[in-house]
């Protein structure tokens, strides 16, 4: 009601007493009946106003005016404005209103991102505000500035000091999740996990927190009991945050981690189960690395068709199924073989063999898949190759490719038929079906015209083995 008759006296009085003040009190008024916008420039007359008053008053009325460009600028959006205005104002402040005030300038730095700006605040208002009840709140402001300017030793000690002073405020709850990231950050989870407990487990954590930061300490958890070796304790906290069906990021995140935790456990049913959950996200759905960890949960879960569909999709991402790495080539090659897909499966071999520098043991499970597919004449060229390296062959496999590859070669009629390796069939030790075997192997051979000189004079020096009365003698 005083804003119309002080506005009408300004205008129209030509001698009025005092115009310094009337202009502040007309912009008092309209600050407090909610017209800041009207009330600066009734203020700025005023302060121009002031420069013609004695000293001790323009001191008094400059004062005033500051105080009440503080009040103005602090229900403002724009934290230059509040800067600027504090910076006038603050000799004049009330101690009582200290306080706040610094608080609100902590805020209004932290708006606009001036961090060097903040950090030169803590020397002189840290102390004060941690007198008051923004103690936490300016803890929290302070150790995040401290951080993200790379000084995590006096980022960390800032927390840890306020925890020592207040444990049970509700900013030491979040003082405890900013001191388990750190922690977790910096490698040191075993500390992580029991700082993440106390926040998650900290009366009305979910009220001080909030739903999705309680989430995300509960993934923290999930995640660090995973990292260390608590798989058990792993799959049990993801699998009630999904429960509290958590934002879309911390949903995949923890559906990863929790598919990890069944991998640790060898379930890989459901680690795979887990995973699949995530081909409904596009960038998952395209990431080949996302793609070959479901494929080996899927295989070792012995689902072999499931782990097809995946092996497909995964050749498509690559642009050619020859560019799969190694291991996942071999899970193709297996898969077919476990669905008795041989002739398939020896040609994933194929491709395997050439994509992995031309291992023997890939050439030795192709043979062995052309082999069971029923076609001895390819069987007999891999086995051939195997037996080229047969040093470096695993144990078992160094010790029965001589042998499929003469049963290959007989079968098809390539080669020599195996005739080396029936010679060696026809020494004494061997039982009787394996010597009757190579007998007739090597008759075969003889027909087809395969034993060379050199395979003559080996039989004519196995004779003196078997005296006259041997039945064997005559075999020879």
């Amino acid at each position: 009601e005083a804003v119309e008759p002080l506005t009408l006296a300004l205008q129209k009085m030509k001698d009025l007493p005092s115009p310094a003040a009337a202009w502040f009190t007309l912009a008092n008024c309209l600050s407090t009946s909610g017209k800041p916008a009207e009330a600066q420039p009734a203020l700025a007359k005023a302060r121009d106003l002031a420069g013609k008053l004695p000293e001790k008053e323009r001191n008094d009325l400059l004062t005033q005016v500051s105080l009440l460009e503080l009040n103005i600028a602090s229900k403002s959006e724009k934290p230059d404005a509040f800067l600027k205005a504090f910076e006038n104002a603050r000799n004049a402040v009330p101690p009582e209103k200290l306080p706040d005030l610094l608080f609100q300038r902590l805020h209004a730095l932290l708006k606009s991102n001036d961090t060097k700006a903040l950090l030169g605040t803590m020397a002189d208002d840290y102390p004060v505000l941690q007198k008051g009840p923004h103690d936490g709140q300016a803890t929290l402001i302070y150790y995040r500035a401290l951080r993200d300017a790379k000084r995590a030793d006096e980022a960390r000690k800032c927390l840890e000091e306020f925890m020592a002073r207040s444990p049970a405020s509700p900013e030491a709850v979040r003082a405890n999740v900013e001191l388990s990231n750190a922690r977790m950050q910096a490698g040191e989870f075993a500390e992580a996990a029991v700082l993440a407990q106390k926040a998650a487990t900290a009366p009305d954590a979910k009220t001080v927190l909030g739903q999705e930061m309680y989430n995300e300490v509960q993934y923290n958890r999930g995640l660090l009991a995973l990292k260390l070796k608590d798989a058990n304790q792993a799959v049990q906290l993801l699998t009630a945050l999904l429960q509290e069906k958590p934002v879309d990021a911390v949903r995949e995140n923890a559906l990863k981690t929790l598919g990890l935790a069944h991998s640790e456990l060898k379930q890989y049913r459901q680690a795979a189960d887990t995973w699949l959950q995530l081909l409904s996200v596009e960038s998952l759905a395209k990431d080949l690395a996302f793609r070959d960890q479901l494929i080996r949960a899927l295989f070792l879960a012995q689902d072999y068709k499931s782990t097809l569909t995946q092996l497909e999709a995964a050749a498509g991402i690559a642009g050619d199924a020859a560019k799969l790495s190694p291991e996942t080539l071999d899970i193709w090659a297996r898969s077919l073989f476990e669905l008795q897909q041989f002739e398939e499966s020896a040609r994933r071999y194929q491709v395997l063999h050439e994509a992995a520098g031309r291992k023997p043991a890939n050439a030795y499970a192709c043979a062995v898949a052309w082999d069971r597919a029923g076609k001895p004449a390819e069987a007999a060229a891999w086995y051939e190759k195997a037996a080229r390296q047969r040093d470096k062959l695993p144990e078992e496999a160094a010790g029965n490719v001589d042998a499929l590859l003469a049963q290959a070669q007989l079968a098809s009629g390539t080669g020599d038929l195996g005739a080396a390796q029936w010679l060696r069939k026809l020494a004494p030790a061997e039982d009787e079906k394996t010597f009757g075997a190579a007998v007739v192997a090597l008759l075969k051979a003889a027909d087809a015209g395969k034993l060379t000189t050199k395979h003559v004079a080996a039989l004519r020096e196995m004779m003196p083995q078997y005296p006259v009365e041997n039945p064997r003698r005559y075999s020879v």
